[in-house]
């Protein structure tokens, strides 16, 4: 996914059984999912193993907000995949709750441009006259649009802007 010029960028989206989205900025080698699972000590880690090419060391997403409530992830742009419940790890005081994932239906990637896009139409606006904008204006228009649709970004809200930004420019 290009973004104005910029290297390319590549994000995971997570959703949750409660309709919220969260964006993540992965490595741009990013080739695949290989597992979710979630960590229970004291608190409960969910994790995202990311493969990559064969000799690059996985990337690995961590959430924190409801792991066990992450139904679906994707690597944007490569398909969906449902969480489905497979094992159970127990070892000392750590236990480890193991997801397969199941193939989904279609590209999420696709689907949040089409959703972002009706709602800029519902503002009376295209993908073209959101990028002829300033960059403030732009932002605050995504941003607010983003809340609506319960889109947000794992860390940083510049991933957000990247994210949609890069979506309405393919």
């Amino acid at each position: 996914m290009m973004n104005n010029g910029m290297e390319e960028k590549k994000f995971v989206l997570m959703e949750w059984a409660d309709g919220w989205r969260e964006v993540t900025p992965v490595e741009a080698d990013a080739v695949g999912l290989r597992k979710y699972f979630v960590v229970e000590r004291v608190e409960y880690y969910g994790r995202l193993v990311v493969e990559r090419p064969e000799d690059e060391v996985p990337d690995l997403v961590v959430t924190d907000r409801k792991p066990f409530e992450v139904k679906r992830v994707a690597l944007v742009g490569t398909g969906a995949s449902d969480l489905e419940k497979a094992s159970l790890y127990a070892e000392g005081g750590r236990v480890e709750h193991n997801y397969d994932l199941v193939s989904g239906d279609g590209d999420v990637g696709a689907a949040v441009k089409k959703e972002f896009a009706e709602a800029l139409l519902a503002e009376g606006l295209t993908a073209a006259d959101l990028s002829g904008k300033p960059a403030a204006e732009r932002r605050e228009i995504i941003g607010r649009i983003a809340a609506g649709m319960k889109l947000v970004a794992s860390t940083k809200q510049d991933d957000l802007f990247d994210f949609v930004e890069g979506l309405l420019s393919e």
